[in-house]
């Protein structure tokens, strides 16, 4: 759980962040910085509602899952990965991305993992927040991945 609450509050900063300058650049717009000398609203106001629409976008999950984190709650899911994204940066690949099916529902879950060693077919258990859908992996099932 204390991964998982490490990434949640990196999330939390960075949204808290890209607000912030988000109204820093507002208000350099506003203060003559940008000189539009005819005094148009539009493009602020377009950019008002563009950022209103992506925070609520964005912060609403973040703010549904603070009463997990708050106490200690998460989700948790046991199953096989079923399909990932992989990037590669040197000579390390991380996942991003996993569906994961779990075991007791068969419903396929889209979680946000960063893991390097994730693998289609294998089974894990992991911890997620419902809402903004971070995830940490608890556990890997190398017994049962070498039985298949």
């Amino acid at each position: 759980m204390d991964k998982l609450k490490k990434k949640y509050y990196r999330c939390v900063f960075g949204e808290f962040l890209g607000n912030i300058i988000f109204i820093l650049i507002l208000c350099f717009y506003r203060s003559g910085v940008f000189h539009l000398e005819d005094g148009r609203w539009m493009p602020a106001i377009l950019l008002i509602i563009l950022w209103g629409i992506c925070t609520v976008y964005r912060v609403i999950p973040v703010v549904r899952d603070f009463s997990y984190v708050r106490e200690n709650r998460c989700e948790r899911v046991t199953g096989e990965i079923v399909e990932h994204k992989r990037v590669k940066s040197g000579k390390y690949s991380h996942t991003y991305y996993p569906i994961i099916r779990d075991d007791r529902t068969l419903e396929c879950i889209k979680l946000n993992l960063d893991y390097r060693e994730a693998e289609v077919g294998r089974r894990y258990t992991i911890l997620y927040l419902p809402y903004t859908k971070l995830a940490s992996v608890e556990e890997e099932h190398f017994e049962e991945y070498a039985m298949k």
